[in-house]
Protein backbone atom coordinates (compact mmCIF):
# COMPACT_ATOMS: atom_id res chain seq x y z
CA UNK A 1 0.00 0.00 0.00
CA UNK A 2 3.11 2.05 0.43
CA UNK A 3 4.32 4.28 -2.05
CA UNK A 4 7.46 2.18 -1.73
CA UNK A 5 5.68 -1.04 -2.33
CA UNK A 6 5.01 0.14 -6.33
CA UNK A 7 8.40 -1.23 -6.59
CA UNK A 8 7.34 -4.39 -5.62
CA UNK A 9 10.78 -6.09 -5.19
CA UNK A 10 13.34 -3.59 -3.82
CA UNK A 11 15.88 -7.06 -4.08
CA UNK A 12 16.67 -5.71 -7.56
CA UNK A 13 18.01 -2.66 -6.64
CA UNK A 14 20.31 -3.19 -3.82
CA UNK A 15 23.44 -5.26 -4.82
CA UNK A 16 26.69 -4.19 -2.95
CA UNK A 17 29.64 -3.21 -4.61
CA UNK A 18 31.30 -6.59 -4.55
CA UNK A 19 28.51 -8.10 -6.03
CA UNK A 20 26.73 -9.46 -3.20
CA UNK A 21 22.91 -8.92 -2.53
CA UNK A 22 21.82 -6.76 0.65
CA UNK A 23 17.52 -6.59 1.99
CA UNK A 24 17.15 -3.14 2.16
CA UNK A 25 16.69 -1.91 6.14
CA UNK A 26 12.78 -2.21 5.35
CA UNK A 27 12.92 -5.33 4.21
CA UNK A 28 15.68 -7.08 6.74
CA UNK A 29 12.64 -5.91 8.78
CA UNK A 30 9.82 -6.90 7.13
CA UNK A 31 10.63 -9.79 4.53
CA UNK A 32 7.58 -9.00 3.04
CA UNK A 33 4.89 -11.53 1.29
CA UNK A 34 4.79 -11.58 -2.00
CA UNK A 35 2.62 -15.37 -2.77
CA UNK A 36 0.58 -15.89 -5.46
CA UNK A 37 1.89 -13.05 -7.80
CA UNK A 38 -0.04 -10.32 -6.39
CA UNK A 39 1.32 -6.87 -4.98
CA UNK A 40 1.07 -7.21 -0.91
CA UNK A 41 0.54 -4.04 1.25
CA UNK A 42 3.23 -2.31 3.12
CA UNK A 43 3.83 -3.43 6.16
CA UNK A 44 4.29 -0.56 8.63
CA UNK A 45 6.48 -1.11 11.45
CA UNK A 46 9.01 -3.76 12.15
CA UNK A 47 6.49 -6.85 11.52
CA UNK A 48 8.06 -9.78 9.77
CA UNK A 49 6.09 -11.70 7.11
CA UNK A 50 7.39 -14.88 4.78
CA UNK A 51 8.97 -13.77 1.90
CA UNK A 52 7.51 -16.07 -0.97
CA UNK A 53 8.00 -15.03 -4.74
CA UNK A 54 6.50 -17.08 -7.13
CA UNK A 55 9.30 -18.26 -9.96
CA UNK A 56 9.79 -15.74 -12.84
CA UNK A 57 10.47 -17.91 -16.24
CA UNK A 58 13.33 -16.43 -17.92
CA UNK A 59 14.68 -18.83 -20.43
CA UNK A 60 18.28 -19.03 -19.91
CA UNK A 61 20.61 -21.15 -21.62
CA UNK A 62 23.83 -19.28 -20.98
CA UNK A 63 24.59 -21.44 -17.64
CA UNK A 64 26.78 -24.95 -17.45
CA UNK A 65 24.04 -28.02 -17.37
CA UNK A 66 24.97 -29.57 -13.85
CA UNK A 67 24.07 -33.33 -13.45
CA UNK A 68 20.40 -34.18 -12.46
CA UNK A 69 20.90 -35.83 -9.37
CA UNK A 70 21.51 -32.57 -7.80
CA UNK A 71 20.07 -33.67 -4.18
CA UNK A 72 23.54 -36.03 -3.96
CA UNK A 73 25.48 -33.55 -3.35
CA UNK A 74 25.65 -31.64 -0.02
CA UNK A 75 26.78 -28.28 -1.06
CA UNK A 76 26.89 -26.53 2.47
CA UNK A 77 25.92 -26.78 5.93
CA UNK A 78 25.85 -25.78 9.99
CA UNK A 79 24.95 -27.27 12.97
CA UNK A 80 21.31 -26.80 12.09
CA UNK A 81 20.69 -26.81 8.13
CA UNK A 82 22.25 -28.59 5.31
CA UNK A 83 22.12 -27.32 1.56
CA UNK A 84 22.06 -29.86 -0.99
CA UNK A 85 22.87 -29.17 -5.06
CA UNK A 86 19.25 -29.41 -5.69
CA UNK A 87 18.39 -25.88 -3.07
CA UNK A 88 22.05 -24.16 -3.99
CA UNK A 89 21.30 -24.41 -8.00
CA UNK A 90 17.76 -22.86 -7.88
CA UNK A 91 18.80 -20.12 -5.22
CA UNK A 92 21.63 -19.58 -7.65
CA UNK A 93 19.17 -19.44 -11.11
CA UNK A 94 16.39 -17.37 -8.97
CA UNK A 95 19.46 -14.99 -8.23
CA UNK A 96 19.39 -14.92 -12.09
CA UNK A 97 15.79 -14.13 -12.60
CA UNK A 98 15.56 -11.64 -9.61
CA UNK A 99 18.34 -9.42 -10.78
CA UNK A 100 18.37 -10.03 -14.78
CA UNK A 101 17.04 -6.42 -15.68
CA UNK A 102 19.08 -4.55 -12.84
CA UNK A 103 22.80 -6.42 -14.37
CA UNK A 104 21.16 -6.16 -18.23
CA UNK A 105 20.89 -2.14 -17.60
CA UNK A 106 23.81 -1.80 -15.35
CA UNK A 107 26.55 -3.95 -16.29
CA UNK A 108 25.48 -4.64 -20.40
CA UNK A 109 25.01 -8.48 -19.63
CA UNK A 110 24.00 -9.99 -23.01
CA UNK A 111 21.90 -12.88 -22.40
CA UNK A 112 22.62 -14.90 -25.83
CA UNK A 113 26.65 -15.32 -24.52
CA UNK A 114 27.49 -17.76 -21.65
CA UNK A 115 27.54 -16.36 -18.58
CA UNK A 116 31.28 -17.86 -17.80
CA UNK A 117 32.57 -16.21 -21.76
CA UNK A 118 30.83 -13.10 -21.29
CA UNK A 119 33.25 -10.31 -23.01
CA UNK A 120 35.95 -7.94 -19.92
CA UNK A 121 33.77 -5.14 -20.31
CA UNK A 122 30.47 -6.28 -18.88
CA UNK A 123 32.37 -7.83 -15.69
CA UNK A 124 31.74 -7.06 -12.40
CA UNK A 125 34.45 -6.01 -9.92
CA UNK A 126 36.97 -8.80 -11.56
CA UNK A 127 33.38 -10.95 -11.71
CA UNK A 128 32.05 -13.20 -14.43
CA UNK A 129 28.21 -13.04 -14.25
CA UNK A 130 28.48 -16.67 -13.52
CA UNK A 131 30.41 -15.91 -10.31
CA UNK A 132 28.13 -12.72 -9.55
CA UNK A 133 25.19 -14.93 -9.38
CA UNK A 134 26.57 -17.58 -7.12
CA UNK A 135 27.95 -14.87 -4.77
CA UNK A 136 23.99 -13.47 -5.03
CA UNK A 137 22.30 -16.79 -4.21
CA UNK A 138 25.53 -17.47 -1.16
CA UNK A 139 24.60 -13.99 0.63
CA UNK A 140 20.67 -14.83 0.43
CA UNK A 141 21.70 -17.72 2.07
CA UNK A 142 23.41 -16.77 4.58
CA UNK A 143 21.14 -14.42 5.88
CA UNK A 144 18.01 -16.92 6.01
CA UNK A 145 20.11 -20.00 7.26
CA UNK A 146 21.05 -18.21 9.77
CA UNK A 147 17.87 -16.72 11.11
CA UNK A 148 16.30 -19.94 10.58
CA UNK A 149 19.22 -21.73 12.50
CA UNK A 150 18.69 -19.14 15.46
CA UNK A 151 15.20 -19.70 15.68
CA UNK A 152 15.68 -23.48 15.89
CA UNK A 153 18.79 -23.24 18.39
CA UNK A 154 15.40 -21.01 20.70
CA UNK A 155 13.17 -23.67 19.97
CA UNK A 156 15.99 -26.69 20.91
CA UNK A 157 16.94 -24.64 24.00
CA UNK A 158 13.25 -24.47 24.98
CA UNK A 159 12.45 -28.06 24.12
CA UNK A 160 15.33 -29.43 26.04
CA UNK A 161 16.15 -31.32 22.91
CA UNK A 162 17.28 -30.33 19.34
CA UNK A 163 13.96 -29.57 17.02
CA UNK A 164 14.06 -30.31 13.72
CA UNK A 165 13.16 -27.89 10.83
CA UNK A 166 9.78 -29.53 10.06
CA UNK A 167 9.36 -30.30 13.82
CA UNK A 168 10.08 -26.03 13.89
CA UNK A 169 6.94 -25.29 11.61
CA UNK A 170 4.10 -24.24 12.44
CA UNK A 171 1.10 -25.02 10.82
CA UNK A 172 0.10 -21.95 9.88
CA UNK A 173 3.62 -22.08 8.22
CA UNK A 174 2.95 -25.44 6.41
CA UNK A 175 -0.31 -24.19 5.16
CA UNK A 176 0.86 -21.04 3.51
CA UNK A 177 3.84 -23.04 1.82
CA UNK A 178 1.29 -25.47 0.68
CA UNK A 179 -0.87 -22.96 -0.81
CA UNK A 180 2.45 -22.03 -2.50
CA UNK A 181 2.83 -24.91 -4.07
CA UNK A 182 -0.60 -24.71 -5.05
CA UNK A 183 -0.14 -21.57 -6.98
CA UNK A 184 2.69 -22.92 -8.42
CA UNK A 185 1.71 -26.21 -9.68
CA UNK A 186 -1.07 -24.10 -11.03
CA UNK A 187 1.62 -21.75 -13.14
CA UNK A 188 3.21 -24.81 -14.28
CA UNK A 189 0.03 -26.30 -15.75
CA UNK A 190 -0.44 -23.17 -17.31
CA UNK A 191 3.27 -22.81 -18.53
CA UNK A 192 2.10 -26.12 -20.30
CA UNK A 193 4.98 -27.93 -18.32
CA UNK A 194 2.46 -30.12 -16.44
CA UNK A 195 4.24 -30.62 -13.53
CA UNK A 196 5.83 -28.50 -11.12
CA UNK A 197 8.73 -30.30 -11.19
CA UNK A 198 8.90 -29.90 -15.41
CA UNK A 199 7.96 -26.23 -14.87
CA UNK A 200 11.28 -26.28 -12.43
CA UNK A 201 13.96 -28.21 -14.63
CA UNK A 202 12.87 -25.86 -17.83
CA UNK A 203 12.69 -22.42 -15.38
CA UNK A 204 15.85 -23.33 -13.28
CA UNK A 205 17.69 -26.58 -14.64
CA UNK A 206 17.30 -30.13 -14.20
CA UNK A 207 17.78 -30.88 -10.63
CA UNK A 208 16.00 -28.40 -9.29
CA UNK A 209 12.83 -30.06 -8.14
CA UNK A 210 9.84 -29.34 -5.48
CA UNK A 211 11.62 -30.68 -2.93
CA UNK A 212 14.11 -28.08 -3.05
CA UNK A 213 11.92 -25.31 -3.32
CA UNK A 214 9.76 -26.68 -0.37
CA UNK A 215 12.91 -27.07 1.70
CA UNK A 216 14.04 -23.53 1.07
CA UNK A 217 10.45 -22.01 1.82
CA UNK A 218 10.87 -23.93 4.87
CA UNK A 219 14.03 -22.18 5.81
CA UNK A 220 12.49 -18.57 5.32
CA UNK A 221 9.68 -19.55 7.28
CA UNK A 222 11.85 -20.10 10.07
CA UNK A 223 13.95 -17.14 9.27
CA UNK A 224 10.80 -14.96 8.86
CA UNK A 225 9.46 -16.30 12.38
CA UNK A 226 12.84 -15.51 14.07
CA UNK A 227 12.41 -11.70 12.61
CA UNK A 228 9.40 -11.81 13.90
CA UNK A 229 10.29 -12.67 17.58
CA UNK A 230 13.42 -10.31 17.82
CA UNK A 231 11.39 -7.06 16.34
CA UNK A 232 8.48 -7.24 19.13
CA UNK A 233 11.86 -7.94 21.78
CA UNK A 234 12.92 -4.29 20.34
CA UNK A 235 9.74 -2.68 19.24
CA UNK A 236 9.95 -0.29 22.54
CA UNK A 237 13.57 0.11 22.61
CA UNK A 238 14.27 3.22 21.19
CA UNK A 239 10.46 5.16 20.79
CA UNK A 240 10.64 6.30 24.45
CA UNK A 241 14.00 7.42 24.90
CA UNK A 242 13.94 10.41 23.94
CA UNK A 243 17.49 11.48 24.49
CA UNK A 244 18.35 8.62 21.95
CA UNK A 245 16.16 9.82 19.07
CA UNK A 246 17.94 13.07 20.00
CA UNK A 247 20.78 11.31 19.79
CA UNK A 248 20.67 9.72 16.60
CA UNK A 249 18.86 12.82 14.70
CA UNK A 250 21.85 15.17 16.03
CA UNK A 251 24.66 12.60 14.50
CA UNK A 252 22.61 12.07 11.01
CA UNK A 253 20.86 15.11 9.99
CA UNK A 254 20.90 14.54 6.43
CA UNK A 255 18.53 11.48 7.00
CA UNK A 256 15.87 14.77 8.27
CA UNK A 257 16.01 17.43 6.33
CA UNK A 258 13.57 18.72 4.33
CA UNK A 259 12.82 21.48 2.11
CA UNK A 260 9.80 22.98 0.23
CA UNK A 261 10.07 23.93 -3.52
CA UNK A 262 8.90 25.23 -6.66
CA UNK A 263 10.36 24.96 -9.65
CA UNK A 264 10.50 25.30 -13.70
CA UNK A 265 12.70 24.49 -16.20
CA UNK A 266 13.59 26.19 -19.60
CA UNK A 267 15.23 23.73 -22.31
CA UNK A 268 16.04 25.07 -25.95
CA UNK A 269 17.01 22.00 -28.62
CA UNK A 270 19.77 22.09 -31.50
CA UNK A 271 19.95 20.19 -34.78
CA UNK A 272 22.06 16.87 -35.06
CA UNK A 273 24.38 18.46 -36.92
CA UNK A 274 24.24 21.75 -35.13
CA UNK A 275 27.99 23.92 -35.19
CA UNK A 276 29.73 24.44 -31.99
CA UNK A 277 28.25 28.39 -31.90
CA UNK A 278 25.07 27.07 -32.81
CA UNK A 279 24.65 24.85 -29.60
CA UNK A 280 26.49 27.31 -28.00
CA UNK A 281 23.87 29.78 -28.59
CA UNK A 282 21.02 27.12 -27.68
CA UNK A 283 22.61 26.93 -24.13
CA UNK A 284 22.70 30.57 -23.95
CA UNK A 285 19.29 30.70 -24.96
CA UNK A 286 18.27 29.03 -22.21
CA UNK A 287 20.14 30.09 -19.49
CA UNK A 288 19.00 33.86 -20.09
CA UNK A 289 15.45 32.84 -19.86
CA UNK A 290 15.74 31.38 -16.62
CA UNK A 291 17.33 33.91 -15.08
CA UNK A 292 15.07 36.76 -16.71
CA UNK A 293 12.74 34.20 -15.25
CA UNK A 294 14.05 34.34 -12.08
CA UNK A 295 14.88 38.20 -11.83
CA UNK A 296 10.96 38.59 -12.92
CA UNK A 297 9.48 36.40 -10.35
CA UNK A 298 10.94 37.16 -7.16
CA UNK A 299 8.24 36.10 -4.70
CA UNK A 300 6.10 32.56 -4.58
CA UNK A 301 3.48 34.15 -5.61
CA UNK A 302 5.00 35.72 -8.54
CA UNK A 303 6.92 32.69 -9.56
CA UNK A 304 3.66 30.72 -9.38
CA UNK A 305 1.97 33.16 -11.63
CA UNK A 306 4.84 33.08 -13.71
CA UNK A 307 4.56 29.08 -14.41
CA UNK A 308 0.71 29.39 -14.48
CA UNK A 309 1.44 32.03 -17.78
CA UNK A 310 3.91 29.67 -19.36
CA UNK A 311 2.09 26.49 -19.24
CA UNK A 312 -1.35 28.11 -20.13
CA UNK A 313 0.41 29.20 -23.05
CA UNK A 314 1.81 25.60 -23.85
CA UNK A 315 -2.07 24.32 -22.83
CA UNK A 316 -3.45 27.01 -25.25
CA UNK A 317 -1.26 26.12 -28.26
CA UNK A 318 -1.45 22.47 -28.08
CA UNK A 319 -5.12 22.63 -27.85
CA UNK A 320 -7.55 24.09 -30.95
CA UNK A 321 -10.65 24.15 -28.64
CA UNK A 322 -11.69 27.36 -27.41
CA UNK A 323 -12.45 27.98 -23.18
CA UNK A 324 -15.49 27.92 -21.69
CA UNK A 325 -17.61 30.89 -20.28
CA UNK A 326 -19.26 32.07 -18.13
CA UNK A 327 -19.65 31.09 -13.56
CA UNK A 328 -18.35 27.84 -14.68
CA UNK A 329 -15.28 28.91 -16.38
CA UNK A 330 -13.97 30.50 -13.15
CA UNK A 331 -14.28 27.24 -11.59
CA UNK A 332 -12.68 25.71 -14.46
CA UNK A 333 -9.89 28.09 -14.23
CA UNK A 334 -8.95 27.71 -10.94
CA UNK A 335 -8.68 23.97 -10.80
CA UNK A 336 -6.60 24.18 -14.15
CA UNK A 337 -4.44 27.10 -12.63
CA UNK A 338 -3.76 24.51 -9.57
CA UNK A 339 -3.05 21.33 -11.75
CA UNK A 340 -0.78 23.16 -13.87
CA UNK A 341 1.48 25.16 -11.34
CA UNK A 342 1.26 21.32 -9.25
CA UNK A 343 3.47 19.73 -11.34
CA UNK A 344 5.80 22.17 -10.27
CA UNK A 345 5.71 22.32 -6.66
CA UNK A 346 7.90 19.66 -4.75
CA UNK A 347 7.21 19.31 -0.95
CA UNK A 348 9.06 17.48 1.89
CA UNK A 349 12.14 16.66 -0.13
CA UNK A 350 14.64 14.66 1.76
CA UNK A 351 18.17 15.58 1.06
CA UNK A 352 20.22 13.43 -0.97
CA UNK A 353 23.66 12.56 -0.08
CA UNK A 354 24.51 11.31 -3.87
CA UNK A 355 23.21 14.70 -5.46
CA UNK A 356 24.83 16.24 -3.19
CA UNK A 357 27.89 14.87 -3.48
CA UNK A 358 27.76 14.87 -7.63
CA UNK A 359 29.54 17.56 -9.24
CA UNK A 360 27.08 18.88 -10.84
CA UNK A 361 24.28 19.44 -7.94
CA UNK A 362 27.29 20.30 -5.00
CA UNK A 363 26.78 23.90 -5.10
CA UNK A 364 22.77 23.55 -5.48
CA UNK A 365 22.25 21.29 -2.65
CA UNK A 366 24.99 23.56 -0.14
CA UNK A 367 22.67 26.27 -1.11
CA UNK A 368 19.41 24.54 -0.89
CA UNK A 369 19.78 23.18 2.24
CA UNK A 370 21.57 25.79 4.26
CA UNK A 371 20.21 26.97 7.29
CA UNK A 372 19.90 30.53 6.53
CA UNK A 373 17.69 29.64 3.47
CA UNK A 374 14.29 31.02 2.94
CA UNK A 375 11.37 31.09 1.30
CA UNK A 376 11.51 33.59 -1.56
CA UNK A 377 15.35 32.56 -2.04
CA UNK A 378 15.71 31.43 -5.85
CA UNK A 379 18.74 29.95 -7.97
CA UNK A 380 19.59 28.62 -11.27
CA UNK A 381 21.06 25.32 -11.82
CA UNK A 382 22.02 23.74 -15.41
CA UNK A 383 20.44 20.65 -15.87
CA UNK A 384 23.21 17.79 -16.49
CA UNK A 385 22.82 16.54 -20.02
CA UNK A 386 24.15 12.76 -20.00
CA UNK A 387 22.80 11.22 -22.74
CA UNK A 388 24.61 11.63 -26.25
CA UNK A 389 20.79 11.87 -27.91
CA UNK A 390 19.64 14.61 -26.33
CA UNK A 391 19.78 17.52 -28.46
CA UNK A 392 19.19 20.31 -25.96
CA UNK A 393 20.47 22.09 -22.80
CA UNK A 394 18.01 22.84 -20.19
CA UNK A 395 18.59 25.33 -16.83
CA UNK A 396 15.97 24.71 -13.79
CA UNK A 397 15.03 28.02 -11.78
CA UNK A 398 14.03 26.50 -7.95
CA UNK A 399 12.34 28.84 -5.49
CA UNK A 400 12.90 27.90 -1.87
CA UNK A 401 9.04 27.51 -0.20
CA UNK A 402 9.66 26.62 3.04
CA UNK A 403 13.60 26.38 4.51
CA UNK A 404 15.40 23.63 6.50
CA UNK A 405 13.18 22.11 8.53
CA UNK A 406 12.23 17.91 9.95
CA UNK A 407 8.84 16.75 10.28
CA UNK A 408 7.09 17.44 13.81
CA UNK A 409 3.57 16.48 12.63
CA UNK A 410 2.17 13.61 14.62
CA UNK A 411 1.82 10.54 12.36
CA UNK A 412 -1.51 8.62 11.86
CA UNK A 413 -2.56 5.63 13.79
CA UNK A 414 -5.63 3.53 12.03
CA UNK A 415 -7.12 -0.03 11.35
CA UNK A 416 -7.79 -1.55 8.07
CA UNK A 417 -9.06 -4.64 5.96
CA UNK A 418 -8.25 -4.95 2.23
CA UNK A 419 -10.08 -6.34 -0.11
CA UNK A 420 -7.74 -6.91 -2.97
CA UNK A 421 -8.32 -6.84 -6.21
CA UNK A 422 -5.74 -9.06 -8.68
CA UNK A 423 -2.47 -6.93 -10.04
CA UNK A 424 -2.66 -6.26 -14.01
CA UNK A 425 -6.05 -5.78 -14.64
CA UNK A 426 -7.87 -3.94 -17.53
CA UNK A 427 -10.77 -3.02 -18.56
CA UNK A 428 -13.82 -4.75 -17.74
CA UNK A 429 -11.76 -7.13 -15.87
CA UNK A 430 -10.76 -4.52 -13.86
CA UNK A 431 -14.19 -3.11 -13.42
CA UNK A 432 -15.37 -6.89 -12.47
CA UNK A 433 -12.65 -7.26 -10.09
CA UNK A 434 -13.61 -3.77 -8.48
CA UNK A 435 -16.77 -4.20 -7.96
CA UNK A 436 -16.46 -7.92 -6.39
CA UNK A 437 -14.22 -6.52 -4.07
CA UNK A 438 -16.83 -3.16 -2.95
CA UNK A 439 -19.45 -6.02 -2.62
CA UNK A 440 -17.47 -7.89 0.07
CA UNK A 441 -16.70 -4.71 1.71
CA UNK A 442 -19.79 -3.42 2.16
CA UNK A 443 -20.98 -6.95 3.64
CA UNK A 444 -18.72 -6.74 5.96
CA UNK A 445 -19.51 -2.81 6.89
CA UNK A 446 -22.81 -3.58 7.05
CA UNK A 447 -21.79 -6.54 9.56
CA UNK A 448 -19.70 -3.86 11.57
CA UNK A 449 -22.50 -1.21 11.71
CA UNK A 450 -24.90 -3.81 13.02
CA UNK A 451 -23.01 -4.69 15.91
CA UNK A 452 -21.62 -2.49 18.73
CA UNK A 453 -18.76 -0.55 16.56
CA UNK A 454 -15.80 -1.02 18.42
CA UNK A 455 -12.52 -0.83 17.58
CA UNK A 456 -12.33 -4.68 18.94
CA UNK A 457 -15.12 -5.63 17.18
CA UNK A 458 -13.45 -3.84 14.11
CA UNK A 459 -10.03 -5.86 14.35
CA UNK A 460 -11.88 -9.27 14.64
CA UNK A 461 -13.16 -8.43 11.41
CA UNK A 462 -9.71 -7.35 9.85
CA UNK A 463 -8.26 -10.77 11.11
CA UNK A 464 -11.12 -12.76 9.35
CA UNK A 465 -11.33 -10.95 6.43
CA UNK A 466 -8.74 -8.51 5.09
CA UNK A 467 -6.03 -9.60 2.64
CA UNK A 468 -3.29 -7.55 3.84
CA UNK A 469 -1.88 -10.52 5.62
CA UNK A 470 0.93 -8.20 6.70
CA UNK A 471 -1.15 -6.59 9.12
CA UNK A 472 -4.47 -8.97 9.56
CA UNK A 473 -2.58 -11.11 12.46
CA UNK A 474 -2.84 -7.08 14.39
CA UNK A 475 -6.27 -6.94 13.64
CA UNK A 476 -5.21 -4.68 10.68
CA UNK A 477 -2.99 -2.30 12.59
CA UNK A 478 -1.24 0.32 10.71
CA UNK A 479 0.40 2.38 13.42
CA UNK A 480 2.56 5.77 13.08
CA UNK A 481 2.31 6.00 9.67
CA UNK A 482 4.26 8.80 8.10
CA UNK A 483 2.68 11.41 5.18
CA UNK A 484 2.96 9.99 1.52
CA UNK A 485 3.65 6.38 3.18
CA UNK A 486 0.96 5.15 1.82
CA UNK A 487 -1.63 5.33 -1.57
CA UNK A 488 -2.06 8.82 -2.00
CA UNK A 489 -6.34 8.06 -1.23
CA UNK A 490 -5.65 5.98 1.74
CA UNK A 491 -3.17 8.75 2.68
CA UNK A 492 -5.55 11.75 2.01
CA UNK A 493 -8.28 10.08 4.15
CA UNK A 494 -5.79 9.18 7.37
CA UNK A 495 -5.09 13.49 7.38
CA UNK A 496 -8.27 14.40 6.83
CA UNK A 497 -8.18 17.74 9.13
CA UNK A 498 -11.96 16.59 10.18
CA UNK A 499 -10.60 12.72 10.54
CA UNK A 500 -12.32 12.26 14.50
CA UNK A 501 -11.15 8.91 16.82
CA UNK A 502 -13.84 6.22 15.57
CA UNK A 503 -14.65 7.23 12.15
CA UNK A 504 -14.95 4.53 9.72
CA UNK A 505 -15.25 4.72 6.42
CA UNK A 506 -14.53 2.55 2.71
CA UNK A 507 -11.64 3.64 0.77
CA UNK A 508 -10.94 3.36 -2.76
CA UNK A 509 -7.19 2.55 -3.87
CA UNK A 510 -5.23 0.86 -6.90
CA UNK A 511 -5.22 -2.09 -4.50
CA UNK A 512 -8.75 -2.77 -3.98
CA UNK A 513 -10.98 -0.88 -1.23
CA UNK A 514 -9.97 -0.49 2.27
CA UNK A 515 -12.51 -0.33 5.23
CA UNK A 516 -10.61 1.91 7.95
CA UNK A 517 -11.18 2.51 10.96
CA UNK A 518 -9.36 5.77 12.39
CA UNK A 519 -7.82 5.30 16.16
CA UNK A 520 -6.11 9.27 16.42
CA UNK A 521 -2.34 10.80 16.18
CA UNK A 522 0.31 8.72 17.03
CA UNK A 523 4.19 9.55 17.49
CA UNK A 524 5.74 12.29 16.00
CA UNK A 525 7.45 12.44 12.65
CA UNK A 526 10.99 12.51 12.62
CA UNK A 527 10.39 10.41 16.10
CA UNK A 528 8.95 7.87 13.92
CA UNK A 529 11.90 7.77 11.60
CA UNK A 530 15.02 8.05 14.05
CA UNK A 531 13.33 4.73 16.16
CA UNK A 532 12.76 2.57 12.75
CA UNK A 533 16.49 3.66 11.98
CA UNK A 534 17.76 2.57 15.77
CA UNK A 535 15.67 -0.99 15.03
CA UNK A 536 17.26 -1.02 11.59
CA UNK A 537 20.55 -0.76 13.41
CA UNK A 538 20.00 -2.59 15.96
CA UNK A 539 18.72 -5.67 14.05
CA UNK A 540 21.74 -5.29 11.08
CA UNK A 541 23.92 -5.77 13.98
CA UNK A 542 22.65 -8.58 15.54
CA UNK A 543 21.74 -10.24 11.84
CA UNK A 544 25.60 -9.94 11.28
CA UNK A 545 25.97 -12.13 14.48
CA UNK A 546 24.11 -14.48 13.25
CA UNK A 547 25.51 -14.64 10.13
CA UNK A 548 28.71 -14.92 12.02
CA UNK A 549 27.86 -17.43 14.51
CA UNK A 550 26.00 -19.47 12.34
CA UNK A 551 28.00 -19.72 8.81
CA UNK A 552 27.79 -22.20 6.53
CA UNK A 553 30.53 -24.58 5.78
CA UNK A 554 30.94 -24.92 1.76
CA UNK A 555 31.81 -28.18 -0.11
CA UNK A 556 34.03 -26.37 -3.04
CA UNK A 557 34.32 -29.93 -4.52
CA UNK A 558 30.17 -30.67 -3.83
CA UNK A 559 29.56 -27.26 -5.15
CA UNK A 560 31.84 -27.54 -8.14
CA UNK A 561 29.52 -30.60 -9.52
CA UNK A 562 26.53 -29.31 -8.23
CA UNK A 563 27.18 -26.37 -11.13
CA UNK A 564 27.63 -28.54 -14.08
CA UNK A 565 31.94 -29.00 -13.06
CA UNK A 566 32.15 -25.08 -13.35
CA UNK A 567 33.61 -22.78 -10.66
Amino acid sequence: MGKGSRVRDERSQNVNENGTARLSKRQIIQLQEKKKRKKKLLTWGITAVIAIALVVTIIIGNLPTPVPNLAKYEVAENEYIEVDGAMYAYLVYDSLGQYYSYVVSNYGYDPTVSLLNQNPKTTIEGKTFYKFFCDLAESRLSQYVALASAQLAALSEKEGHAVTIDEALTEKDLEEIENYMKELKKYALESGAGSVNAYLKTAYTPGVNQAAVERYLKIESLAAAYVKDYAESIEDKFINDEDKLLDYRDENPDSFKKIDYVYYTFTETYAKDATAEQKEAAKAKAQAAAKEFKDKHTTLESFKDGIYELEKAKKDAASSSGTTTGAKAVVDAEKEKNELIGKFVSEGVLYNTTKAEAADTKEYYAWAYSEDRVAGDSYVLEVKNTSSSNLSYSYTVYMIENGVYIDEYNTQTVHHILFQIEDGLKGAALEKAYKAAKEKADKVLEEYNKGDKTLDAFKKLAEEHSDDTGSAEEGGLIENTLKDATVEEFDAWIYDEARKEGDVELVKTEYGYHLIYYVGEGEVAWKVTADTALRNEEYQNHLEDLEEKYALEYDLEAKFLALGGKM
